[in-house]
């Protein structure tokens, strides 16, 4: 069709201008600006990005083929896919704190990723490749180059009320540890966490190599709540033996101990473990711990210690959960990177996070029990798995 006929579907009160040897459509009624590009139909209310657009395709000198984080992956996807999404994660975040009144404290997570979507009867899939090969460690996902992801076994031990997760495996945690290193001296924070750490590791005559060493496989966050309260916030991490990193860990605790069932509750000196091994997208305040199998689990105080215990005793946990057991068809048991979020329990929390509230039906987001993502590297890249699932058959269990 011609271009006059394809914009007047849209409206009639149509005027038009030039820039750059191109046409900009005008409607006052819906105030937008349509332009296009070959047989690319583009339009925005703000006229600048019109132009911008134009000027960036005519010199061909400032388009996104020019980023070769974003050229190498879109090559990577399936041209004859209904649906590509190709994606900046840090960009996106970047716009959502535009959108939101809590900030998301990381502007370097990872680049660009070029995906194929599937939409099935109950799930919107998107999978697909990022790549970049520069041995740099510029973003968090670099951490976990020549890693290989492991099985996710905290799930059979958290509970089935966690609303939020971010979890790492790793089968190197002294290179990760190593990475995570290069990546704050990237954004200029090496020195003042080395700093804090060296005054730990002298107070107490401590190696935190040590007690990495001891780590294995695991590590991660996660919330129980679903107004994602920063009191709900749990992490742990996995050990090799966890009656030998009781011995590393001794000088650590403190004095407080008490015994909840089978289970003995302590209290560590240094609050903030998890993110000072593994980095400040695991920071949280947490002194408190158990040890459940091989997994030592922090929180911010012994009562949400006696919660998670309770929850594992009676076997109440997300692996055994049916709405979470339908999403394991859709995800990958393995993965170096995975977030998990429950949009239909934390929907109010997140729309109240807005700067502009949204409308919506609470009955109607309900059932979206689950949106995941899942980052698996290679030599040839990384693999990313994003799934929004629909549990038709959901019900909020009645305790």
């Amino acid at each position: 069709k011609k271009k006059n006929d394809i914009v007047s579907i849209f409206a009639e009160d149509i005027t038009t201008s030039e820039y750059d040897g191109e046409t900009i459509f005008f409607s006052k009624s819906l105030e937008k600006y349509f332009s296009f590009k070959d047989e690319i139909f583009f339009y925005s209310s703000n006229k600048i990005l019109i132009t911008d657009a134009i000027r960036t395709s005519n010199e061909n000198t400032d388009n996104l083929f020019v980023n070769k984080s974003f050229a190498e992956s879109y090559k990577t996807i399936n041209k004859s896919s209904d649906i590509n999404l190709i994606f900046n994660y840090n960009n996106s975040i970047d716009f959502v704190n535009i959108l939101t009144k809590r900030k998301i404290e990381l502007n370097q997570f990872a680049e660009w990723a070029a995906t194929d979507v599937k939409i099935k009867n109950n799930a919107i899939l998107s999978s697909g490749i990022s790549v970049d090969n520069d041995q740099i460690v510029k973003n968090f996902i670099d951490i976990f180059k020549g890693q290989k992801g492991q099985k996710l076994n905290i799930l059979e031990i958290i509970p089935y009320s966690t609303t939020h997760l971010f979890a790492i495996s790793f089968n190197n945690a002294e290179n990760i540890y190593t990475k995570k290193n290069e990546f704050l001296q990237k954004r200029k924070k090496f020195w003042s966490w080395q700093k804090n750490i060296k005054i730990i590791e002298d107070s107490l005559d401590i190696d935190y190599n040590t007690i990495l060493n001891e780590s294995s496989k695991e590590a991660g966050i996660f919330n129980t709540s679903s107004n994602l309260n920063m009191n709900d916030y749990y992490t742990y991490f996995k050990t090799k033996e966890s009656i030998r990193a009781r011995s590393l860990l001794q000088k650590m605790t403190t004095s407080f101990s008490s015994q909840y069932k089978q289970f003995r509750i302590g209290k560590i000196i240094d609050e903030k473990l998890i993110s000072n091994l593994f980095g400040n997208l695991f920071e949280n305040i947490n002194p408190f711990f158990t040890v459940i199998g091989d997994y030592y689990i922090f929180a911010r105080t012994p009562e949400s210690i006696e919660y998670i215990i309770d929850n594992y005793n009676s076997k109440n946990t997300l692996s055994k959960g049916k709405s979470f057991n339908r999403l394991t068809s859709y995800i990958s048991d393995d993965a170096n990177i995975f977030l998990y979020l429950n949009p239909g329990k934390t929907i109010e929390n997140l729309n109240n996070n807005l700067n502009h509230k949204l409308l919506y039906n609470t009955d109607s987001l309900s059932k979206f029990t689950a949106f995941s993502i899942q980052i698996n590297t290679t030599k040839n890249g990384n693999i990313h798995n994003l799934c929004l699932f629909y549990d038709k058959n959901y019900k909020e269990d009645i305790k």
